[in-house]
């Protein structure tokens, strides 16, 4: 950020607060659509707000990427600030030598939030995300939109499952899952650069200490997830 603005405040704050996961982006066609829905639900949402960044590609080549944003007040849901974004230009971000990585990542899975009252937090998520489908989970709930998942647990299970230092005694994501296309090659990458990730099951493990204070599960691909 080069300037404090309103519009950033909410970042601002977080990075202040220290490590950890500060903001949800859902991907959406258009945001005016999107922020009409949200205020129709009795949200407070913002009105839709473009902007757009000069994109340098190999060869000199140089073009524009645009975005459109809508979001909701920062403590509409607890844990994160979530805000819908529409790639006006998807030619100028999705760039096929920005698509591949040494890790072989190419999607994310799942969000985890622990939080004291994990029926609770769902509860203003699900609001959040019409179309989410609910389940049962131990210690908590979860959530599905569309392939993607989100987690709510109780501290007690965040620790004993994620093996966290000690809970926190309010909402806060401290994992996400990506999905790789090749789990060797993601073991090796994550060696070569000093890491020495935990095997259990079919995931890789980096924990918090190593990635600013998130879990990060690695998961081949076509593996099922719940």
């Amino acid at each position: 950020m080069l300037a404090p603005t309103r519009a950033n405040a909410r970042w601002r704050a977080a990075l202040q607060d220290g490590n950890g996961l500060a903001g949800f982006a859902a991907a959406i066609p258009n945001a005016a659509t999107v922020g009409a829905a949200w205020r129709q639900a009795g949200f407070s949402s913002s009105d839709a707000i473009s902007f757009s960044r000069p994109v340098e590609r190999r060869g000199g080549i140089r073009t524009e990427a645009r975005f459109e944003v809508v979001t909701l007040p920062a403590d509409t849901v607890p844990a994160m600030s979530i805000f819908a974004c529409a790639h006006l230009t998807r030619d100028a971000v999705w760039l096929p030598e920005l698509l591949n990585h040494a890790n072989s990542a190419r999607a994310i899975r799942k969000l985890s939030i622990a939080a004291p009252d994990p029926q609770l937090v769902a509860d203003h998520w699900s609001r959040a995300l019409p179309g989410a489908t609910r389940a049962p989970i131990a210690g908590g709930a979860q959530l599905r939109i569309g392939s993607h998942l989100i987690d709510f647990v109780d501290p007690a299970s965040a620790v004993a499952g994620h093996a966290l230092a000690a809970g926190s005694d309010r909402a806060k994501a401290f994992a996400i899952e990506l999905e790789v296309a090749d789990i060797v090659a993601c073991r090796e990458a994550l060696r070569q650069g000093g890491l020495s990730p935990e095997q259990r099951g079919d995931l890789l493990l980096i924990g918090p200490e190593h990635a600013c204070g998130v879990g990060i599960a690695f998961a081949p691909a076509g593996t099922h997830r719940a």
